[in-house]
């Protein structure tokens, strides 16, 4: 069992770029950034009217997928485009986060946890109502493979750029970090031994960090093979 999973594989997982993990271990802080720069400008223009509605001086969501390893999660948010035909594949990675110590963190900073909630475009048209506090929850249809849960803050006081949580605990948040599937072996190898030197500065919180970075096997599985393909499970049937 990895170190820190308590039930199902179902942990809060952000998928995210290289530099993303390595300034949390480096600094011990996560740090959300506005939402107006998302792909999804059907989430950034509700997001703005919402912010509108409310007053709101500062509005932050940290978005996560609460599922297992998916292609689609990876495909979608840890490549990083460099031009119109190729990918930074080094820079996709995945942190695993401990769900029940990350809700109390963001608790202690009063962020809101939601599910999000996924709608037919459609489907709108057959509501009476909406309430305005589901806005930022309301997705179509066609992002529910996301599984996503949003962590999200609000002030109508307070104008800022950027939301900074310091001084994080990383041994009770992080259970594991998972880099992307098409990364080659030794520039995985490499951002490994950074990622360790990263936590061996931490007064040594845990002594084998090395063993919760992994590469994700997903598009190449040694055990799904072999157990697929199992002596005497086949049969001449027709599915």
């Amino acid at each position: 069992m990895e170190r820190g999973l308590k039930m199902s594989d179902t942990a809060y997982r952000k998928y995210t770029k290289y530099s993303v993990i390595y300034n949390i271990l480096n600094k011990r802080e996560i740090v959300i950034c506005g939402y107006d720069r998302w792909d999804d400008k059907n989430d950034v223009n509700i997001l703005d009217f919402y912010k509108r509605q409310k007053n709101l001086k500062s509005l932050f969501i940290y978005c996560l997928a609460n599922d297992q390893e998916t292609y689609h999660h990876w495909n979608t948010f840890s490549r990083t485009k460099i031009n119109d035909k190729n990918d930074k594949l080094e820079e996709g990675v995945c942190i695993k986060f401990d769900s029940i110590n990350l809700d109390e963190l963001f608790k202690n900073y009063d962020f809101r946890r939601r599910t999000c909630r996924y709608c037919d475009r459609d489907r709108i048209d057959t509501y009476k109502k909406i309430n305005l506090g589901d806005l930022p929850i309301f997705k179509r249809f066609s992002f529910k493979g996301e599984k996503e849960i949003r962590f999200i803050y609000e002030n109508k006081n307070i104008s800022k750029e950027k939301f900074t949580i310091s001084n994080i605990n990383i041994s009770s948040l992080i259970d594991k970090i998972i880099f992307n599937p098409w990364i080659d072996d030794d520039c995985f190898d490499k951002k490994k031994k950074e990622l360790i030197k990263c936590f061996s500065s931490l007064n040594r919180e845990n002594e084998n960090w090395g063993d919760i970075i992994t590469k994700s096997e997903l598009l190449n599985d040694d055990v799904w093979q072999k157990k697929l393909i199992k002596k005497n499970l086949f049969t001449n049937s027709m599915f």
